[in-house]
Parts: structure tokens; sequence; C-alpha cells
């Protein structure tokens, strides 16, 4: 039985924290843009700043934009076969790859919806005690009468 490739993700926020990620597709891309699988956050991070694939048991990374480039030692990463020590530089976001061996099971299926759901969260702002409310809702299971047509 063949199982799809996996690519684990390890992203570090200047703020220090770090999350592990893995998503059960060979093909992901990396950017601010809401269709990204791997969304970052940032005024500096494009929309799309990397495509990311695995193949032949490695993964190999190319990039979508350069302003501002992403960086491998300080030198901007135009693509190329990423090894698991490699760190990418994406404006302060620290980011690295690594091919997962068949047979483990990702973290998260589909990080796109994650990604989501985990940014409206963080965006949601709203003091829930001045929420307008709904009328009440009748559940005795009476039917309404009908209005007379003149």
């Amino acid at each position: 039985m063949a199982t799809n490739p996996y690519l684990r993700f390890t992203i570090e926020y200047p703020d220090g924290a770090k999350r592990d990620l893995s998503v059960d597709s060979d093909n992901v891309t990396v950017g601010s843009g809401a269709h990204c699988e791997i969304r970052l956050l940032g005024d500096d991070i494009p929309v799309e700043q990397l495509k990311v694939e695995a193949r032949g048991g490695g993964v190999f990374a190319e990039a979508r934009s350069m302003t501002p480039p992403a960086l491998v030692n300080g030198i901007p990463f135009v693509q190329g076969r990423l090894l698991p020590t490699t760190t990418l530089h994406i404006g302060a976001i620290r980011l690295r790859v690594e091919y997962a061996e068949a047979g483990e099971r990702p973290l998260v299926r589909s990080f796109t919806h994650y990604s989501k759901i985990v940014n409206f969260v963080k965006d949601l702002t709203v003091d829930v005690a001045n929420l307008p409310t709904r009328p009440k809702v009748d559940r005795s299971g009476a039917v309404p009468p009908r209005p007379i047509k003149q």
C-alpha cells in the first residue's frame, strides 16, 4: 500500500513561539495568502513566499517572491534541496522543513483550514456582552396563525 509523503514544518516566531506542523501533501505553498497551506503572519511576508515539494525522499523548494527574499545563511534563497538542518529566514520568522517517513501520521491533515481558524480566533476582539441577541423562539410546537388574505 503506497502512502503519500508528508512534509513536517518547524516555524519559530520572533516572540519565541514555536510550532511543529505536518501536512499530508507533497506540494505546499508558504506565504501570507489565505490560499497557502502554511500561512505566515507578518507585514513583510509576501502572499506566496515559497513552493515546497517532497520528491525522491527529499525536500525541494523554489522562491515565489524575492521581495523580501527568504534567506539561508544570509544569502537569498532561489531554489534547491532543503536539508533537515537548513533554516530559512522569512522576515523575522525561521522555518525548517523535513520529509516525514512513510507511515507517520501528520499532526494536521489540512493546515489551510486550521490556519484560517487560528487567524480568525487571533483577530477576534469582540466583547461578547455587547453582542446583539436573537429574539426568543417559541419551541412549544404551536403553529403560528397565517395572515388572512383580503
